[in-house]
């Protein structure tokens, strides 16, 4: 799974260099054995558990723009679009008021949302894990409607499920059992309150 991870990140990345908040590959190296992926180092700000604000809804505007093509399949009629995979303030800095994003491992092409549901829930299913899901859904309850507006999608539901369904099978396959009952628990929220 490393191996195929490194490269994936090479991938993604040699795809976004054009972008100025990506880390510039210096070098790559892959034979049977082994793979090496060199980037530059990113410099700034360590990001906090800030809430998700203008500036990240931005971030995430300008990724969905981009046009990679992704190895992720999956049978869903729903609109895919670029995404970071792992869109969380542990894999991002601040610089002068801008967002820098490292670790491309996970990236690819997604549900839309994907990285905003990741930013909302993983986020705080990790950070603040006292929180109960109808606050987190209460407090991003805006920011999610203005998203899913710049899409031109206004019954966003079946874009959340899809997203629980992706992480508990991530999470299952990562062995990550306490992170996947956490997606399960918001997939019975969901299904119980059938209106985001």
């Amino acid at each position: 799974m490393g191996i195929k991870n490194v490269i994936n990140e090479h991938y993604i990345l040699k795809n976004l260099q054009g972008l100025d908040f990506v880390p510039k590959i210096q070098n790559f190296y892959k034979d049977d054995t082994q793979t090496l992926l060199k980037t530059d180092v990113l410099s700034g700000n360590r990001l906090d558990n800030i809430p998700l604000n203008e500036t990240i809804l931005n971030c995430l505007f300008i990724l969905s723009e981009q046009s990679v093509k992704s190895q992720n399949k999956t049978k869903s009629n729903l609109k895919f679009i670029f995404a970071h995979g792992d869109f969380c303030p542990w894999n991002m800095m601040e610089k002068n008021k801008k967002i820098l994003l490292f670790d491309w491992e996970m990236g690819g092409n997604y549900p839309v949302g994907y990285d905003l549901f990741t930013y909302i829930f993983q986020t705080n299913f990790l950070l603040n894990p006292k929180k109960s899901i109808s606050e987190i859904m209460l407090e991003n309850k805006d920011n999610m409607k203005l998203y899913f507006k710049y899409f031109k999608i206004y019954d966003w539901n079946n874009y959340l499920l899809e997203f629980i369904l992706l992480k508990i099978d991530l999470e299952i396959k990562k062995r990550e059992h306490n992170k996947a009952v956490l997606y399960e628990n918001l997939l019975n929220f969901v299904k119980i309150n059938n209106k985001t």
